[in-house]
């Protein structure tokens, strides 16, 4: 069964990891000129994120420029439009790569994102990983073979089924099968000879657990 820090964590992971978006294409220039000085003026030495790239200076000129350039259109014909679109693409580049910055330095913090003016939203989050209970052993007779099943646990993406028949358990005495299921059995062992066996659990983002070692001489 999970157990109480297991739902902690993942409460904990559920809230606290997302990450800015960094799409501006659908804006307007008039909701980019807004959504950028809010930006610009929540960076501004906003301590969460002491070196910003661009810089602060870099962006403010950036937007100044859009909006001069944005003031410019109605008199300015097609040279004016053209000029307007150049800059709101140099500002939208500059927007991206500060979001890049922001979601890096933040490693996922969503208290720390909220603080860069950017919209944040929730990322899907990593699947923890809760290990197996306990290992089921069998040994059918006359079949010379040992059957491992593994019981519980969740988050599990693969498993190692493993089998020695060294008592001192070194670490190149085992036989590994990796397998996606539970249940594996091991075919062709020496009856009446004690073998020992467990499983490795692995899981996202390179989770990894590894069970009792049970013995068992096969029958």
């Amino acid at each position: 069964m999970p157990t109480k820090s297991y739902f902690m964590l993942k409460k904990f992971l559920n809230f606290f990891f997302g990450k800015v978006k960094t799409g501006f294409a659908k804006y307007t220039v008039a909701m980019l000129l807004m959504k950028a000085n809010n930006i610009y003026y929540s960076m501004l030495d906003n301590a969460n994120f002491a070196t910003p790239t661009p810089d602060m200076p870099g962006l403010r000129d950036l937007i100044d420029a859009l909006q001069a350039a944005q003031d410019a259109v109605p008199n300015g014909g097609k040279a004016a439009l053209a000029t307007r679109d150049a800059a709101q693409a140099d500002l939208i580049a500059a927007l991206k790569i500060l979001g890049t910055y922001v979601n890096y330095t933040s490693q996922g913090s969503v208290p720390i994102l909220a603080t860069s003016g950017f919209e944040v939203v929730k990322t899907g989050q990593p699947v923890i990983m809760q290990p197996v209970n306990r290992l089921e052993v069998t040994s059918m007779p006359n079949t010379n073979s040992l059957s491992i099943r593994a019981i519980g646990g969740s988050g599990i993406k693969g498993f190692v089924h493993q089998c020695s028949a060294d008592p001192t358990l070194a670490e190149n005495s085992w036989v590994s099968v990796n397998t996606t299921v539970r249940k594996y059995t091991f075919q062709n062992l020496v009856r009446g000879q004690e073998y020992f066996v467990r499983v490795i659990c692995i899981g996202s983002n390179g989770q990894r657990s590894i069970s009792d070692v049970i013995g068992r001489i096969v029958q």
